[in-house]
Formats: structure tokens, sequence, C-alpha cells
């Protein structure tokens, strides 16, 4: 026993050093601390802070974004060097989801093995490095997300870690609008439980989970955004996935096919390319879309049902296969096609460990399993199609992480040498 608690406060203590080195080290060696989204995200924390209201760049009242994002940098926001603590905590909360997959999975598992290489997995996960390097959703969401599952995930769960667990997930959505469905899988999860109690359970998450989106959506209806969590919603169905559909079956490039796409359809909303979100706010405010996209996306998608799985095909193959060639060109000074192969055979390898993992928990630990899948399916499901990338897989990590840890020390055990069946005493 005492070996066995020296093993599993060293295998901690590996997950840590190798977490905060990975995360701070990553952090020293890259400063490109913004990407397109961010300023959309800092402005609106601005103004909170100076206590000017939700407000995007332009002074307006802000409908696409949720609040719960600028919220999170607004205590940061006045501080000398801002931009450096806010990445430096994110940083942190990277760290910690690998420490946190450890715990868990050691928990959950009574495995040190399979909880180590899921917590050094997601420790060395590029995708997650790069986001947390970054003013975006990603890190934050990710662990609102990591921590609905957990309560999900537990067994013996109750109706207060129901509410707590519905209130965090209502909250994620204010982060990402896109978490506003997952109600859907979190409730089927809670259904799976074996107990007295589910339908208890369910309406208990199902009522603590809409008070913030209710909430939001509200505020929306009241400043004119109309009664919707975000106005991103039609904007992301016509020029994400319908302009994907489109541009699937024209022949040339699909990148520039789906700009040419994005342009037509905005023609054909009424609005002038190129179909951009700044070309939409600047006017006033930008409720006015949300009817009209919607409305001429949907037929799009249903008359091109083949085109449109294709899209989605690859849009998912870009989002499990993809991200971290052009960091590991710059850091190890490899070309940009043998960086591409690298890191294409390292995602197709550890996603199919993962997957070996899920069938092995699948057996083994069943409520796990699914809780886990239910968030894996609905967040890869749900993921941009036209801007596909590594970064809309970051917040499914850790459960694939927990994944990892069990798929390799499945198949290790599977590759350890058997001893010969023991000679008949004679």
């Amino acid at each position: 026993m005492r070996t066995a608690n020296r093993t599993r406060v060293l295998f901690a203590a590996i997950v840590i050093v190798v977490a905060l080195a990975a995360n701070f080290g990553y952090m020293a060696l890259d400063h490109a601390w913004q990407m397109d989204d961010s300023p959309t995200y800092l402005a609106p924390a601005k103004n909170l802070a100076h206590g000017s209201g939700f407000r995007n760049v332009y002074g307006l009242f802000e409908t696409r974004r949720t609040p719960g994002y600028p919220l999170f940098l607004m205590p940061f926001i006045a501080l000398p060097n801002a931009l450096v603590v806010i990445v430096a905590l994110q940083h942190l909360i990277n760290a910690g989801l690998a420490i946190g997959v450890y715990f868990f999975s050691l928990r959950m598992l009574d495995d040190a093995g399979a909880a180590l290489a899921g917590g050094i997995f997601l420790a060395l996960d590029i995708p997650s490095l790069v986001h947390a390097n970054m003013v975006v959703t990603e890190t934050l969401f990710t662990a609102l997300t990591f921590i609905v599952f957990v309560l999900l995930a537990r067994r013996g769960s109750t109706s207060r870690s129901a509410a707590i667990a519905g209130f965090v997930a209502g909250a994620s959505v204010l982060v990402r609008p896109i978490a506003l469905y997952a109600v859907i899988p979190s409730i089927a999860v809670i259904a799976t439980e074996r107990r007295p109690g589910r339908i208890a359970r369910i309406l208990t998450f199902t009522i603590c989970f809409l008070v913030f989106p209710m909430a939001w959506s509200a505020r929306n209806a009241a400043v004119g955004g109309g009664f919707t969590v975000s106005t991103i919603t039609s904007w992301s169905l016509l020029f994400d996935r319908a302009a994907a559909t489109l541009a699937m079956g024209d022949p040339g490039d699909y990148g520039a096919n789906i700009v040419r796409r994005r342009n037509e359809l905005a023609r054909e909303a009424g609005d002038p390319p190129q179909a951009t979100y700044s070309n939409h706010v600047v006017r006033s405010i930008d409720h006015f879309h949300t009817e009209r996209y919607s409305s001429l996306a949907l037929p799009v998608i249903a008359h091109h049902p083949m085109s449109y799985l294709r899209a989605y095909a690859l849009a998912l193959a870009r989002t499990l296969f993809g991200g971290g060639a052009k960091q590991l060109q710059e850091l190890a000074g490899a070309s940009v096609r043998t960086s591409q192969i690298v890191i294409l055979c390292y995602t197709i390898t550890t996603t199919l460990i993962a997957l070996a993992g899920f069938v092995w928990l699948l057996r083994r630990h069943r409520h796990l399993a699914l809780a886990s899948a239910a968030l894996v399916a609905y967040y890869l499901v749900a993921c941009s199609m036209a801007e596909a990338t590594s970064r809309f897989r970051v917040p499914v990590m850790p459960m694939m992480a927990l994944w990892f840890g069990c798929g390799l020390m499945a198949a290790l055990r599977w590759m350890r040498p058997r001893r010969p069946d023991a000679a008949p005493v004679p």
C-alpha cells in the first residue's frame, strides 16, 4: 500500500511539473497573445470595467458576443501588462486541467498508469497550449465543460450536484453559445443513471441550466437583438455551414470557393459583400439578420444533404487531425511538409488509442464512458464547418485524455509478454 501511494504521489508530481513547464515554457516562447477574435472580447471587457455596459468596440450594444469571457477578463483589463496577466492565468487553468484529469482518472479508475498517461497527454496537447496562449474563450470554456463532466460522471450524483452542473453548464453558454444545446446530451447522461430520482435530477439540471441563457436572451430582446443568446448563431448557419455546403460542390480551391459563396449568400440576403461580422456591426445593431439568415441557410442545407455531410466530414478531419504543424515547424525548425506529416501521424495514432480506451471504458465503467462520449460527440458534431480548426477540439480534450490513458494502458497490458502455462506436475 505504501509503495502504491508513493507511486501515485510521484506520478502526480510528474504531471504537475510537466503541465506547468509546458504551459509557461510555451508562453515564454510565443508572445502572439491575440488573434482575430480577441478584440471582440477585449472591447466589451473594457466597456464593462469603465461602467459603460456590455458594448462592442463601436460603443453599440453587443448581441453577438456573450458576457462570460469578457467578465472573466474585466478584473485584469486595466492592469499594467494586462495581456500577460490574462494569458498567464489561462495557462494556470490549462495546467490545472491536466492535473485535474490525473486526479479524476485516478479516483474513478484506480489506475495510476492511466491517470499519468492522460494527464501528460493533455499537458502536452499543442492546440490546448496555443489557445491558452491567446485571448480567446477556449481555456475558460474547457474548464467549465470539464467541471460539468466531472459532476455528471461521478457515481452517486445527487440533486445538489445536478443543480451545480446545471448552473455551470448554463454559465458556459455565456462563454461560448455553442453550449446552448449541450443540455440535451447532459440530460441523456443523467437519464442513463440506474438509480431512483432520475426525473428529479433531470428537472433540477434543466431548470438551473436555463437561468443564465434565458436571462441573457431577455437582455438581448430588451436592447433590440431578439430573444436569442447570440446573433452569431444565424450568421454561422449561413456563412459557415451553408457556404461550406455550396462550396463543396464547386471545382477549384475549397477556401476560395467558400469566400465566393459567402459573398453570393450575402447579396442574396440583401447585404453587401464581404460577408464579415464587421460589415454588419457598424450598421446600428446586428439583430436585423437573425431571421433572414436562418431562412436562407436552412433550404440550402436541406437541398444539398450529401454536400453538407462531405463538408462536415472535412471539418471534422481538420478539427481532430489538424493543429500544431506551425508550432512544430517554428520550435523544431522542421519543414512545413515534415511538420504536417508528423502532426497527422501523431493525431491519428493518439485518436485511435483514445477510441480504444473508450471501448475499454465502456465495458468497465459504462456511466463514465457514456458521460464523456455525450459531451465529446456533441462538441465535435457542433464544430464550425467553413472555419474548422483544431481550436474546436480543445473543449473535449480532457475527456479524450481520459480515454487516451485507458487506451494506452490497455495496449501496454495486452502487449505484455504472457507467462507460459506451468508444466503439469508428474
